[in-house]
């Protein structure tokens, strides 16, 4: 418990709770449904260890995927974001493929 007697994870309205900026990260979990800030450590250490579990089981070298692997995996979805970021700014966009 906190001071005051609320519970530093309930989201009351008028007081601040612990973490993220402005105290709000346990309304951000009722609200958009993200996970608080804190167990995103865990989560990264969590996913490290699966990596390293995979290499060794497997015996087989790490291979990076690249920087653009989901650009190239997904090219419809990186087109369409672009054209609607540049239609936002106030620009007609019309695209042509290049042979």
């Amino acid at each position: 418990m906190s001071a005051g007697g609320l519970h530093p994870h309930r989201a009351c309205t008028g007081h601040r709770v612990r973490g993220g900026p402005g105290g709000l990260a346990p309304l951000r979990v009722l609200v958009v449904g993200m996970p608080p800030d804190d167990t995103r450590p865990q989560k990264m250490a969590h996913t490290l260890a699966v990596d390293i579990w995979y290499i060794l089981a497997r015996q087989t070298p790490y291979a990076d995927l690249g920087v653009d692997y989901f650009d190239r995996r997904d090219q419809d979805r990186v087109r369409r974001q672009a054209v609607k970021r540049l239609e936002t700014l106030g620009y007609q966009v019309t695209l042509t493929a290049v042979s």
